[in-house]
């Protein structure tokens, strides 16, 4: 999960899920549900599912003028492999034509760059991890209950609590300006869904540029009979780069789980 979220995001996510228990008569406590939250997002950390599994993702990628207007339509279809700590994604289709050998080979370039990039980026700069830090920023609401893939979910509202919050690293400056609702497994109290938005424009490099809107979901489903994984994100941005606009609306499914090691023992 974690690295999924630091990816997209990114980054918010792969969660795990168990066998259906028996619906409670009434939902527990706020503070109960979080718990429970959290141990799940502890034990999937530990369980690292993103090594586990390779997978094809179908990404869209749509930029928009001012008005609105598609000006770039693309869709590429990648390999995900996962690599040690890092997920390599290998695009074999663009528009739906294989790569040529020219594309192929500024691929295997931008793969590196990003390899050098990781490796002198400050590690856990841009990383989001569920943990008690981050839930310690909003205020959560019970919202009642609904099926989510044939699932029951506890829905959950969520705002950033008022006042100042820490922004020790870049990416705490959009998680403190995020808000929306996320559904829970009841059985298993992993995430099966979310909806998050930015509350107001977050700017950056002194400046110079900023990312004035921000809209990401996540839908997840079962593979192999007991782990959530995504099976659809959306992400839209609206951001400022020095004196650009840059307009953005990238629609992903997720396909063909294959597992690549032995999976832990099911919860």
């Amino acid at each position: 999960m974690r690295r999924f979220l630091a990816l997209v995001f990114v980054s918010l996510l792969g969660t795990l899920a168990g066998a259906q228990a028996p619906s409670p008569a009434k939902p527990p406590e706020m503070r109960e549900i979080m718990d429970r939250v959290l141990q799940r997002a502890k034990w999937e950390g530990e369980a690292r599912l993103d090594a586990r599994y390779t997978y094809r993702q179908k990404r869209t990628v749509d930029r928009l003028d001012s008005d609105g207007k598609i000006t770039e339509h693309t869709v590429m279809l990648f390999d995900v492999i996962p690599a040690g700590n890092d997920t390599i994604f290998r695009m074999i289709e663009k528009n739906g034509r294989p790569l040529t050998p020219e594309e192929q080979r500024k691929e295997a370039e931008k793969e590196a760059k990003r390899e050098s990039l990781r490796k002198a980026r400050k590690q856990g700069d841009d990383e989001v991890t569920l943990n008690q830090e981050l839930l310690s920023r909003y205020n959560f609401t019970y919202a009642g209950a609904e099926p989510v893939n044939g699932r029951r979910a506890l829905v959950i509202k969520f705002s950033p609590k008022p006042g100042a919050l820490p922004e020790n690293r870049r990416m705490d400056r959009v998680l403190n300006r995020l808000q929306g609702t996320v559904w829970i497994d009841e059985a298993t109290y992993a995430i099966a869904k979310a909806d998050v938005v930015l509350t107001e424009p977050v700017k950056f490099f002194i400046g110079l540029g900023a990312v004035r809107a921000l809209r990401f979901t996540i839908d997840m489903s079962t593979v192999d009979g007991q782990w959530l994984l995504p099976r659809e994100t959306a992400v839209s941005y609206d951001a400022r780069a020095l004196f650009s606009t840059v307009r953005v609306n990238q629609h992903s499914e997720y396909s063909d789980y294959r597992l690549v090691a032995t999976t832990t023992e099911k919860r």
